[in-house]
C-alpha cells in the first residue's frame, strides 16, 4: 500500500467517523511530517497505520473512536475522562465478518463487545 493510499483511506476513516476537527489537524500533521521525513516511502504493511506514534497520540485517537461509544452506555456514560482514557488504551477494535460466532453458550468471558456497526443475535 502507497502512502497516499494510507494518507487518503484514513481521511476517510476519520470522515465517516466524524473525528474532532483538532484531532483530524493533528493526525494529518502527523502524516505530513512521516512523508517528509521517510521521504515519501512506503509505510510498513505489517503494522498498524500509526504504529510509530508516541503512545499519547495514540491514546488520543482511540479515546476520540470510542468516546461517542462510551458516553451513550449508561454503565460508563457519566465515567471520568481519566477512566475513559484508561478504557480507550485497553480497548481493541475488531471487525468481525457476517455470520462470525464470537462466543458460545455458556462460555465464560472477561471481554466487553460493543457493536458500534451493524448488529448481533443472541440465542
Amino acid at each position: 500500500m502507497s502512502f497516499k493510499q494510507t494518507y487518503y483511506g484514513l481521511l476517510t476513516f476519520m470522515k465517516q467517523r466524524k473525528f474532532p476537527k483538532p484531532l483530524w489537524n493533528r493526525v494529518c500533521d502527523y502524516y505530513k511530517l512521516q512523508w517528509h521525513s521517510h521521504e515519501g516511502t512506503l509505510i510498513p504493511t505489517d503494522r498498524p497505520v500509526i504504529w510509530d506514534a508516541p503512545k499519547v497520540f495514540t491514546v488520543a485517537v482511540s479515546h476520540a473512536q470510542i468516546h461517542k461509544y462510551v458516553s451513550r452506555i449508561p454503565l460508563f456514560m457519566h465515567a471520568s475522562i481519566d477512566v475513559q482514557n484508561e478504557m480507550a488504551i485497553a480497548f481493541k477494535q475488531y471487525i468481525i465478518p457476517p455470520g462470525e460466532v464470537l462466543l458460545y453458550p455458556g462460555e465464560l468471558v472477561q471481554d466487553l463487545y460493543i457493536i458500534s456497526e451493524g448488529h448481533c443475535e443472541v440465542s
